[in-house]
């Protein structure tokens, strides 16, 4: 199986949609129509599983990964989060992926889970990302490809926007080969923190994340989770329309594409986009970029 690395030397500019581990049967069913649909008719150059808050999706999630490899031939990057497991269940999960194929990892440190507030961190675990690169390179030096996150308005924990961009670059300097932002609805953001992170000295790739907006509500619930603003733009386009689904999508579809061909003309190195386990709106707005 490819690593991504090597996928971004063919390519300059790449195509992935992300998913998660869904906990019902019905929600199961849905993802497998969703991924069958865009790896056929879409050519992703790769997937992406999420790995749900402290860990709480750990099966569901390498199942998720090996299975789409398997069925789809397609690399698929498996997320990781360092805070719930120990040194140990961490390198035996990393053995466990190697030996499975997997060859591509999303570096994390994690969340804790927001429906359980007993929930602690594990006590012989890491306790930031950072730990979680040293690991994976000590251990198997440069045989995953391994992404982090990135934060184009400062990762809700962050103290400044300075701190948060040292805690990116001891991620890269741990050995992280890219970079992968958090969703955004305006591009001068992205554009600003790509400026800001070159001053630093960190010259990876910087994939930017995008969410197609399919439920204004919904959004504005998420993004205030996450810490991602949404702007007057966005409401003035969405707020009128919220309880017409139709229209919702017809016009985030206009809108994502808008936004990533805007990316992609200024040099973004690729699309990554947040599918929410739908292919709707996808299937709508891939075809329409300008890649190359």
């Amino acid at each position: 199986m490819k690593k991504i690395t090597d996928i971004f030397l063919q390519k300059e500019q790449t195509l992935s949609v992300e998913f998660f581990s869904p906990k019902t049967e019905k929600g199961q069913q849905k993802l497998e129509g969703s991924v069958a649909v865009i790896c056929r008719d879409l050519h992703p150059d790769y997937l992406s599983v999420t790995y749900g808050a402290g860990g709480s999706t750990r099966e569901g999630t390498g199942e998720l990964v090996t299975s789409f490899q398997q069925r789809f031939g397609l690399p698929v990057m498996h997320h990781l989060t360092c805070i719930g497991s120990s040194r140990d269940e961490l390198r035996a999960l990393l053995a466990e992926l190697y030996s499975k194929d997997v060859m591509n990892i999303l570096a994390l440190r994690g969340d804790a889970p927001a429906d359980n507030e007993s929930w602690q961190p594990h006590a012989q675990g890491f306790h930031y990302a950072t730990e979680l690169v040293e690991l994976i390179r000590s251990l198997y030096e440069d045989r995953f490809a391994v992404g982090v996150a990135g934060f184009p308005e400062d990762h809700p924990e962050s103290s400044s926007s300075a701190s948060d961009i040292r805690f990116l670059k001891s991620k890269i300097e741990a050995g992280s080969d890219f970079i992968i932002t958090q969703f955004f609805f305006e591009n001068s953001l992205y554009f600003d923190y790509v400026r800001r992170v070159r001053e630093a000295g960190i010259q990876c790739r910087i994939i930017p994340g995008i969410l197609p907006i399919t439920d204004y509500q919904g959004l504005l619930r998420f993004s205030a989770g996450c810490g991602a603003s949404v702007p007057e733009c966005v409401h003035e386009i969405f707020q009128d329309i919220a309880d017409d689904p139709l229209e919702t999508l017809r016009r985030g579809v206009a809108f994502a594409v808008d936004q990533c061909n805007q990316l992609l003309k200024n040099r973004a190195p690729g699309i990554h986009f947040y599918s929410v386990n739908k292919h709707e709106s996808l299937s709508k707005i891939i075809p329409q970029l300008d890649m190359k």
